[in-house]
């Protein structure tokens, strides 16, 4: 992993076989980041995908190892309990050009992930939701 700032705007670059999430985080931490967003493109081997069922109150969690394109990453970095917290979703390209996604738990990188992070001038904190077991954001 390596990475460079300028101003708000954060170019990281997450190596094979370095973790996706893992690596979003020590980024978070390092600079101090209390708000942004995320997004990238790259490779990935190993997926664990969650989808939040409502009528359960819970997560369905999938673990998927095949070559993929990451066509999309998407996020939030934000605060829980002081701490970094990063809420990110993947969308999976496939060999045979079907697609899969969800809430990314986390991610193997196969060759490269290319990952902007915008830097906000802000502190966004996480607070429990009224009616699921999920964090929200307390804006």
């Amino acid at each position: 992993m390596n990475y460079t700032r300028t101003g708000n705007d954060i170019m990281l670059r997450v190596d094979r076989g370095e973790k996706v999430m893992e690596s979003i985080g020590k980024v978070a931490e390092k600079e101090n980041i209390k708000a942004g967003f995320v997004s990238g493109i790259g490779a990935v081997d190993q997926a664990e995908l969650s989808y939040f069922e409502v009528e359960k109150d819970g997560y369905n969690t999938v673990n998927f190892e095949e070559d993929f394109e990451v066509l999309a990453l998407n996020g939030t970095l934000s605060n829980v309990d002081n701490k970094p917290h990063q809420h990110v979703h993947m969308i999976l390209g496939r060999e045979d050009f079907s697609t899969i996604g969800g809430h990314l738990q986390e991610a193997t990188v196969s060759i490269t992930l290319e990952v902007h992070i915008t830097v906000l001038d802000t502190e966004v904190n996480r607070k429990p939701d009224d009616k699921y077991t999920i964090q929200t954001l307390d804006i």
